[in-house]
């Protein structure tokens, strides 16, 4: 059964609202859902429940990742679940063409879905931050020994929001960029004590970097950063990741880096002594009018760069 939920002006049910807050992580939760006005489908079953981001139109549904979201697990309501294709291929009946990020690995996968598999980079905070710091690496020592840069808080959404519009990497889709969507993620989650904005000041008085972490059930996100070039010569990020490894250390949690399949990021994300793990990009298109609009927006994206 489908189950139709329009995230930002429909509830849901009781029961459903409590498994998403106890065995959900940050990006289940509808007031986060609410905040990106997010429509999804709910499938609940006696082992899993899934959430599944749409994207509708006149012609089809698609299955989607929004802004702010890497991955959106199937929730696992029994232990030793082990999660076969069977779940997908449901998914791919329901909704003809899109893609899911999960953590799983599936194999025996059949033809009409494709699987990518992703790298991210996972730092587990139990340990004192001595033990935490003797795992970087020199060259991350030296930056922190000789750039001694002081670590803020409190930055409002919308400034963080105007910041990264205007300094993060000219790559990143307009979307992810666009500064109401990114502020009401930041605001809902600082709302909720589930967020926090940490910054630099520079030479000029004027902040040269700043990142903002989520922390829901466990898991704390570098979600996102981004730095002036000021900041990037005296390392600025540097300091605002170690302040957030010092706030948080000694704690049963970790510090997910969001990964990156771009080598210098993950060598970076490895200075810190972050290990790899593995996430899996599962798509699928068997609608016509999908796939026909999917090969224009590739032709249009090869002529642009062109």
């Amino acid at each position: 059964m489908k189950h139709p939920l329009l995230s930002y002006n429909n509830s849901l049910p009781a029961e459903a609202s409590f498994k998403l807050l106890k065995y959900g992580s940050l990006a289940h939760q509808p007031w986060y859902l609410k905040s990106l006005k997010t429509n999804c489908y709910l499938l609940e079953r006696e082992e899993y429940m899934v959430l599944i981001p749409l994207k509708r139109n006149l012609f089809y549904e698609k299955a989607i990742l929004p802004p702010g979201i890497q991955r959106l697990d199937p929730i696992s309501l029994k232990t030793n679940n082990k999660l076969n294709s069977t779940l997908l291929e449901e998914i791919v009946k329901l909704i003809p063409c899109g893609y899911v990020s999960w953590s799983y690995n599936i194999d025996n996968l059949p033809s009409t879905i494709k699987k990518i598999q992703r790298n991210n980079y996972i730092l587990h905070l139990l340990p004192d931050y001595n033990q935490l710091r003797k795992n970087y690496n020199s060259s991350l020592k030296n930056s922190l020994n000789k750039n001694k840069h002081t670590v803020h808080t409190g930055m409002s959404p919308l400034e963080f929001a105007n910041f990264y519009n205007k300094f993060s990497n000219k790559r990143i889709p307009e979307l992810y960029k666009n500064t109401k969507i990114l502020s009401n993620i930041i605001s809902a989650c600082i709302e909720n004590n589930a967020g926090e904005i940490k910054y630099v000041i520079g030479m000029q008085q004027q902040p040269i970097a700043m990142a903002f972490f989520s922390n829901f059930n466990g898991r704390i996100v570098y979600q996102y950063s981004c730095s002036t070039d000021e900041g990037r010569s005296v390392d600025a990020m540097h300091a605002i990741l170690d302040h957030a490894i010092q706030s948080y250390c000694g704690q049963d949690i970790s510090l997910d880096f969001e990964g990156s399949m771009i080598p210098g990021l993950a060598f970076f994300f490895q200075s810190f002594g972050a290990k790899l793990e593995y996430y899996f990009l599962y798509s699928w298109n068997i609608n016509w009018i999908c796939k026909l609009s999917t090969g224009l927006r590739t032709c249009l994206k090869s002529l642009r760069r062109n």
